[in-house]
Parts: C-alpha cells; structure tokens; sequence
C-alpha cells in the first residue's frame, strides 16, 4: 500500500536491489529446448495440414455437391427433351437408369455429411419425440 502523504512517503527507505546471479545453462537443458521448440514446429505444421486438409475436403465436397446437381439439372433436360420428340422406350428407359444412379450417388455423398450434422445434433430427450400440437378446430397433429 502507497504511503497516503508526501512525508511518509519520503521517510520510508528504497529497499535495496537484491541481485540474482543467472541460473547455469548446461548442454543438457540447451539441448531439451531445442527438442521442445522442434516438437512445437512438428505439432503446429500437423495443425496447419490438418486446417488445410479439411479446408480441401469442403471445397472437394462443395465441388462434387455441384456436379452431381448440373448432372441432375442436364439428365432433366435430356428427359424433357426425349419427352418432347417423343423417343424410343429404351432411350426413356436408359435415362431413367441414369437418373436412379444419379439419385444413389447423391444419397451416397450427402448422407455421410448428414449423419455428422445428425450426430452432432444435441436433442434432450424432453424434446423427442416431438409434442403432439393442437389446432384451433380441435384435432392433434399426427
């Protein structure tokens, strides 16, 4: 605590400086921290390619999440297209196969991204299953 005035302040001796002689540094403890200080360059490179790798990984998600939506957008036309020439059974049928492993593809992609989403949902269990909602005519919800 700071002496409250001027003379109190003057009248309390400085403490003297009190000297500390450095630790001794031996090869030993230079050579720890250099091992140390590597470690830490290995673990922060690791951090840096994972944060890379992920960044990629959405990106790679992203891209084949568009492709397979031009597919669809194409395969529609196409079908629209055979519908309005009026083509061949087979063309209709060929497309249809097409359009089935388009659909399996895309479930393919996005379900392991959904089952993340899903699992990383935090439901207590007061809200499952959902509450039942009356309407104003009286009738519950299914």
């Amino acid at each position: 605590m700071a002496p409250k005035t001027k003379a109190k302040a003057k009248a309390t001796p400085e403490p003297e400086p009190v000297e500390v002689e450095p630790p001794e540094v031996t090869e030993e403890a230079l050579e720890a921290a250099k091992q140390l200080k590597l470690e830490e360059k290995i673990a922060m490179r690791a951090a840096r390619e994972a944060e890379v790798a992920e960044q990629t990984a959405k990106m790679n998600f992203e891209v084949k999440v568009n492709e397979t939506i031009e597919e669809g957008r194409k395969l529609e036309a196409e079908i629209q297209e055979a519908k309005d020439l009026g083509l061949s059974p087979f063309k209709a049928v060929r497309m249809r196969r097409k359009s089935k492993d388009l659909e399996v593809g895309a479930t393919d992609l996005l379900s392991a991204a959904l089952d993340k989403i899903f699992l990383e949902c935090n439901c207590e269990p007061k809200t499952w299953p959902l509450p039942r909602i009356a309407f104003r005519d009286g009738a519950a919800s299914p």
